[in-house]
């Protein structure tokens, strides 16, 4: 497989990245929120906002009931506005409904002195969505402000949540990635979970539509019967059922069998009984080529059987977890593992409907160094507990700076 060079999305912190560029460029420094609170919008344009520069804006759903408005996010959003600025372009953040009119004047958020501020923009030169909600993705709003930036020609990326088993349908008919997938069918109820147990002692059923870990079922089968765990917030739920019977019902009462399917369970990595996989960060760069902008390991709490931070799992680094795991050539395996997230995020680009230009890829490994894709998400973190090397300098995180590239790219491909 083709050899990629990989650099770390390391976790920035705002004091001290801000500082040392202020210090560099004679700037004011933008500390981070604190107890931060927001001053009013300014007053509204007279006539028109004159636009000078490359406009990027970044879509929510909503703000936060809570201050500051943007949660999880803020600090990503606070990089994105501020090196933008850098680079003499500019970022703001809107929510859908200020956006959708795509008319002046926009109101929306930007940061600026260790708070945020609401203020009118100009219409953008590309949009970046970052809605978490497919629900509200599928709402009529949405899709008109998706057409009406389609006719005025405006880029709008990462248009939509992907379907897992329509991922794992194209990438299934892709020769080279047959050999990555675990085997996985629509579930349909009692035939198909019959199947896979009879092949496999693992089975796990998963929504089309999930992420974060949320409704995936690990169905075991053993001498004694089934179990069947779910993973909560608060942690595991197992149940046991003496006989294959009792398990269907457990479950059709439990799952929509029409927005599930059924995936072999894999035998992957442990470190100290924790179960670990990979999360490729994958960005168009300012070629428009897909390029990695980071990989961490995913390790999973104690007594889980996902490993997604959000289900309580922490981040580590590549080469240092599969030494742990005692996997051979580990450099050469992180190759071939970002070389074969390369090769995803291409077939998706070629097989799905609407424009992509980031995405996370799941990897595993077994012990033997077999790899597999688990699946691809259009929506990647941006939260802080994500990124590795807590409290390291640098100049931003890379990942920022590959969003800035691609925008500008998009903007000269206009032209």
């Amino acid at each position: 497989m083709e050899h990629l060079r990989i650099t770390s999305d390391h976790q920035v912190q705002p004091h001290s990245v801000f500082n040392k560029l202020d210090r560099a460029s004679g700037m004011s420094s933008l500390p981070v929120v604190s107890d931060a609170h927001i001053l009013p919008v300014s007053e509204p344009p007279s006539s028109q906002i004159l636009q000078s520069q490359p406009v990027l804006a970044v879509l929510v759903s909503s703000t936060v009931k809570t201050e500051p408005p943007f949660g999880e996010m803020n600090l990503f959003f606070q990089e994105v506005i501020y090196f933008a600025e850098r680079r003499r372009m500019m970022a703001y953040i809107v929510t859908l409904q200020d956006l959708a009119p795509l008319s002046l004047p926009i109101l929306g958020w930007t940061y600026h002195n260790g708070k945020w501020h609401r203020r009118y923009f100009p219409v953008p030169d590309v949009v970046y969505n970052r809605i978490p909600s497919r629900k509200i993705e599928r709402s009529s709003m949405y899709q008109r402000l998706k057409q009406e930036l389609e006719e005025r020609n405006i880029p709008l990326f990462n248009q939509t949540f992907l379907n897992k088993w329509t991922v794992h349908h194209h990438l299934s008919k892709v020769d080279q990635l047959k050999p990555f997938l675990p085997e996985t069918h629509r579930f349909d109820g009692k035939a198909s979970l019959a199947m896979m147990l009879s092949k496999y002692p693992t089975v796990f059923l998963k929504p089309v539509h999930g992420s974060l870990g949320r409704g995936i079922y690990k169905i075991k089968r053993l001498r004694t019967g089934f179990t069947s765990e779910y993973s909560t917030l608060n942690g595991e739920i197992v149940k046991s059922f003496p006989r294959f019977k009792t398990l269907v019902i457990y479950l059709s009462k439990r799952i929509n069998k029409h927005h599930y399917m059924i995936q072999e369970g894999i035998p992957i990595l442990h470190v100290e009984g924790r179960p670990v996989d990979f999360r490729a960060l994958m960005q168009k760069n300012g070629q428009g080529q897909w390029s990695v902008t980071s990989m961490v390991a995913r390790i999973g709490s104690a007594n889980r059987f996902v490993s997604n931070i959000s289900r309580g799992g922490e981040v580590a680094k590549v080469l240092e977890t599969l030494r742990k795991c005692q996997i051979p050539q580990v450099k050469e395996t992180r190759r071939n593992l970002t070389a074969l997230a390369k090769r995803v995020c291409q077939v998706i680009d070629q097989t799905q409907d609407g424009h992509f230009g980031e995405l996370g890829v799941d990897l595993a490994l077994t012990h033997t160094g077999r790899i597999y894709i688990l699946e691809v998400n259009s929506k990647p973190s941006k939260t802080d507990n994500t990124l590795p090397d807590k409290g390291l300098k640098s100049k931003g995180r890379p990942s920022v700076h590959r969003l800035l590239d691609y925008t500008l790219f998009l903007i000269m491909s206009k032209k």
